[in-house]
């Protein structure tokens, strides 16, 4: 049978005279087009349907990105499918959004149409918020890990749409394909194999138990590649010779050292005294912590890793401002110069712990809800514990326009000199008051001197009493003093 080939450019029919197109799994197709027409049809709409007499299927939408003569009437289209216009920055911010939600606003967006799984509950889950300023092909492949869908893929569609989800929910789930050997023209490589055109052929489509990642069509045939993978751990073993120089080159990117990498506090890594020094051979302000993957999972056969170094705001010989966070925190773990035997913890972050009372513009460094030093919005300073408060000194000074106190029980221990000058007026108010004092004691006044008593006045004296007065002394009483008593 004779195979067809129909190329349909801004709605006319033109004859194709040649074709290399290359379809990739989660990637914008692309190839070259020989056509028969003199017009220039740069920006237009391309279809390519093929087949064969008794059953022809669409195979290729998109557009011509340029074009250039090839020869007198003939000109050569460079196309690429409809997601190719991903091919540009496509930044957006979202705040628990759904899969489905983020596909209405790339629709939106882009004009094609987005297929999304129709029996799966990850399109329908929210994720905290999902932010993206990259390309928009980045943006399609992240939204995988983003919320968590197994073999996620995304799947530019005949008909120029796309479809993001995973695997088991595509178009071609559940539709394998088996070709006899008997078809097969050339083999290289252990993943690729060459045939006759099958126009029902896409990457996704498993054939012979194999997913397709790539399908090239060059005129009458097709060259069809899939992962090589491990029939005994499923693992993929092809690398491509860019990412074995790359390994061999950067180790630190195929480990994936040079990203932000989540731990989990497993504990202290020992008690730190006074005088102990930290060195990389043993750091002591450190904690062991569990490496974990980017779903917040401990990451796989990774053990814990022993002591690593705590950060620090400020530090200095023997100073500095220090905590060990409890087991369980989350912390960002470094590499120093991208090599695997010097971790380091970045940051501690707050995920999965409960958090205080905090409004923005303050300022709060709390040890839990009873034990916290808070500055508010208006510049306060509050202090608060259910413990105890010390504090030493050599020399203290407080200036204040106002204060005031509330105390239950005040003991204070004076062992030197202690004065007090009050340039207003002093007040005390007392249920009652003792003043012992085992030296001298003086009062004095430059003015007026009253003593008011409600009851009895009682002076006992053991010595002499002596009395100055400058004037006149008078003394009222409501009865008669009997008399004075003197022992000599």
């Amino acid at each position: 049978m004779k195979p067809i080939k129909r190329l349909m450019l801004s709605g006319d029919t033109v004859p194709l005279v040649d074709v290399n197109l290359i379809l990739e799994i989660s990637a914008s197709g692309h190839g070259f087009i020989t056509a028969q027409t003199e017009k220039d049809y740069s920006g237009k709409l391309v279809r390519l349907d093929i087949g064969y007499p008794e059953r022809v299927l669409r195979w290729f939408t998109g557009f011509v990105e340029r074009a250039q003569p090839a020869g007198k009437g003939f000109q050569r289209l460079f196309v690429r499918e409809m997601s190719g216009i991903f091919d540009h920055p496509w930044p957006c911010s979202f705040q628990h959004p759904t899969l489905r939600q983020i596909a209405e606003w790339i629709q939106a967006q882009s004009g094609l149409s987005v297929v999304l799984p129709t029996a799966s509950n990850d399109t329908d889950t929210p994720i905290p918020h999902f932010t993206h300023s990259g390309s928009g092909y980045q943006l399609l492949a992240t939204l995988g890990p983003a919320f968590g869908i197994q073999d996620y893929l995304w799947q530019p569609l005949p008909d120029g749409g796309i479809y993001l989800g995973g695997a088991a929910h595509s178009l071609f789930a559940g539709k394998p394909v088996s070709i006899p050997p008997e078809f097969s023209q050339t083999q290289a490589a252990g993943n690729t194999l060459t045939l006759p055109m099958v126009p029902s052929l896409r990457p996704g489509v498993v054939v012979n138990g194999k997913p397709l990642i790539t399908v090239r069509l060059e005129n009458d045939t097709m060259a069809l590649t899939w992962q090589a993978a491990n029939p005994l751990t499923g693992k993929t073993t092809a690398k491509s010779p860019a990412q074995r120089q790359i390994d061999a080159a950067y180790p630190e990117l195929s480990a994936g050292l040079h990203l932000p990498k989540f731990a989990r506090v497993e504990g202290p890594s020992e008690a730190v005294s006074r005088g102990d020094l930290a060195d990389p051979f043993r750091p002591r302000y450190a904690v062991d912590v569990q490496l974990l993957d980017a779903d917040g999972n401990p990451a796989a056969n990774t053990p814990v890793y022993p002591a690593v170094p705590l950060p620090l705001p400020m530090a200095g010989a023997e100073s500095g401002l220090f905590h060990f966070p409890p087991p369980g925190t989350l912390l960002e773990i470094g590499f120093t110069e991208g090599r695997p035997d010097k971790p380091f913890v970045r940051q501690i972050l707050a995920h999965g712990q409960t958090l205080p009372d905090i409004k923005p513009g303050e300022q709060l460094q709390q040890q839990r809800a009873e034990v916290f030093q808070r500055v508010p919005v208006a510049g306060d300073w509050e202090r608060q514990t259910d413990q105890s408060i010390r504090e030493n000194a050599q020399h203290r000074e407080i200036t204040a326009d106002s204060e005031n106190r509330t105390l239950v029980t005040r003991t204070t221990t004076v062992q030197a000199t202690d004065k007090t000058t009050v340039l207003g007026g002093a007040r005390l108010l007392a249920g009652s008051i003792q003043q012992i004092a085992e030296g001298d004691y003086s009062v004095a006044t430059r003015a007026h001197y009253v003593a008011s008593i409600g009851q009895n006045a009682t002076t006992d004296i053991g010595g002499d009493l002596i009395e100055k007065i400058g004037n006149i002394r008078r003394s009222l009483a409501t009865a008669r003093q009997g008399r004075v008593i003197a022992t000599k």
